[in-house]
């Protein structure tokens, strides 16, 4: 049988949910940033709540997450886009002078 929602609490819709963005900041970087904020808060008791409520719904989630270890983490994971932009950059100026050991 389906799982509802219908029985969970959810904050009063008057409540102010904007998500202000810092100078310059994109609209992906505030979600993350807000998430990430939001998770701190309330990440504990939302786990908590999901744990009680809807428990298959937690193993799913828990059984999706195993395998993600430090050991298999992706060597990119640590390089920023603005490294993956010049490694790019480099690449492509090397294939254009003919330099490709391919």
């Amino acid at each position: 049988m389906g799982s509802s929602r219908a029985d969970v609490d959810t904050e009063s819709s008057k409540e102010d949910h904007a998500i202000p963005f810092e100078h310059g900041e994109s609209a992906s970087a505030a979600l993350i940033r807000a998430l990430t904020e939001d998770l701190a808060a309330n990440g504990g008791e939302a786990i908590a709540l999901l744990r009680k409520k809807h428990p298959q719904d937690y193993v799913k989630i828990m059984l999706s997450l195993e395998g993600k270890t430090e050991t298999e983490k992706d060597p990119l994971d640590d390089v920023s886009n603005e490294e993956l932009k010049a490694f790019i950059k480099v690449a492509r100026e090397a294939l254009a002078a003919g330099d490709n050991p391919a």
